[in-house]
């Protein structure tokens, strides 16, 4: 089974790649969670590429840790 780091470095994955696409090829309404806070209006695709990091050093920790353990 893997870890829940893992897991949520996945779908955060699919978060920031899905708003950096959506946000430079359409910008249609979407499910990408950044395309709905207000507070990031302008901020789209940055915002989308920090999530998109974020899941990868998640899932990367959830590795790391999965071979320690």
């Amino acid at each position: 089974m893997r870890g829940l780091a893992e897991v949520l470095g996945v779908l955060l994955i699919v978060q920031g790649a899905g708003g950096v696409l959506n946000n430079l090829f359409g910008d249609s309404p979407s499910w990408f969670a950044v395309n709905h806070i207000g507070f990031l209006d302008g901020w789209e695709i940055p915002a989308s590429v920090a999530v998109l990091l974020a899941g990868f050093v998640l899932t990367g920790l959830g590795r790391t840790r999965e071979k320690k353990g």
